[in-house]
């Protein structure tokens, strides 16, 4: 896990330093490991991200977990079939 979490996380410094967000959220299947994955991938994050880019972003689980790749089709599939109604309540 610390090594997947130290890939991750060099992955997510260029995204961050590129795009510069304000939040990353991990979901889907890797979301399960919770801090076993997220802390390594902060640690790298932390060390390798430009200052500003790494105070101004937030690295957090979904808290969907693995079920958010699934549920975000089902909304975007159904926003595209209705588009006047919102699948979002």
């Amino acid at each position: 896990m610390k090594e997947t979490g130290k890939l991750l996380g060099f992955g997510l410094t260029n995204v961050i330093n590129l795009l510069n967000p304000e939040i990353v959220i991990i979901g889907g299947g890797m979301s399960a490991a919770g801090d076993r994955l997220l802390n390594p991938v902060r640690n790298i994050v932390k060390r390798h991200t430009l200052k500003l880019s790494e105070q101004a972003c937030i690295i957090r689980k979904a808290k969907l977990g693995s079920k958010a790749g699934m549920i975000g089709a089902a909304s975007y599939a159904f926003e595209k079939l209705h588009p006047n109604k919102s699948s979002v309540t």
